[in-house]
């Protein structure tokens, strides 16, 4: 699943996107702090909030590269 910002930036909605992360030393394993569970990075719950590193992407003061055309977007 995917939503947009306030900025009109797509997110997929994933534990990777989520406030409720903790990042660990394995790259396909992360911590939920809402759960206190081990949850894969693709794993999304009905809880999902979104970052606020992702929540302020798009601001006037920030770039933006898009992934598939390698373009520098500046807002």
């Amino acid at each position: 699943m995917k939503t947009r910002n306030k900025f009109g930036i797509e997110v997929k909605m994933c534990c990777a996107s989520c406030t409720y992360k903790k990042v660990n030393r394995t790259v396909t394993q992360r911590f939920c702090t809402k759960h206190n569970i081990k949850v894969r990075t693709q794993d999304v719950c009905p809880q999902w909030t979104m970052n606020k590193t992702l929540q302020a992407l798009g601001r006037e003061w920030g770039t933006v590269k898009d992934k598939e055309t390698k373009e520098v977007c500046i807002y």
